[in-house]
């Protein structure tokens, strides 16, 4: 006597989630030009307030532009490892 398992299977297997790739680049962008504007607009006030040198000001916004650009490729970096190992599973 054989016992037929596949229709148990396939109900509890993992179904691959699939993202609207339209929608996340939008919010992306908001987010990346809002966190910008923050910055600049924060910039400017203290600048105004503590009058710092024009030299201060531009290392700190290279080194704003640094980190986030290094947060996005590691966050890119943290997706498309998690996608492969999932292809593992």
């Amino acid at each position: 006597m054989t016992t037929d398992h596949s229709e148990f299977i396939n109900r509890h297997r993992r179904q691959p989630v699939r993202h609207k790739p339209g929608n996340r680049g939008r919010i992306s962008a908001a987010i990346v030009i809002s966190i910008f504007s923050l910055y600049f607009v924060l910039m400017l006030f203290v600048v105004h307030m503590a009058r710092v040198d024009q030299t201060t000001i531009v290392i700190s916004m290279t080194v704003f532009v640094m980190a986030t650009l290094v947060a996005f490729v590691a966050k890119r970096a943290q997706f498309l490892q998690a996608e492969q190992e999932k292809e593992l599973i």
